[in-house]
């Protein structure tokens, strides 16, 4: 699992140093979808320069922006859900 997600990010972010640590795994359900999320945290101060022909788009957001974003359907029902588990392990 570990090597698949390093050659993704890899791949899409032309980042070879990538170094995950798992974080946690849950099921999410919503009426349309079941998968099993495995969560994995990083930490990267280099720059991140995405392969255009994997990502067309995208942009950086900081803590505060997804917090104030939560609830408004900009995000995800699961990226919310990963996004309050994960500030909960890092403490923030």
């Amino acid at each position: 699992m570990l090597e698949a997600l390093q050659r993704e990010v890899f791949e899409e972010l032309n980042i070879s140093s990538f170094k995950p640590l798992f974080a946690f795994r849950y099921v999410f359900q919503s009426n349309i979808e079941k998968e099993l999320i495995n969560s994995f945290i990083t930490y990267y101060s280099d720059s991140i320069d995405p392969n255009p022909i994997e990502i067309s788009e995208g942009r950086f957001w900081s803590i505060k922006e997804i917090t104030e974003n939560i609830g408004r359907d900009v995000f995800t029902p699961n990226f919310e859900l990963e996004f309050q588990k994960l500030l909960e392990i890092m403490d923030l």
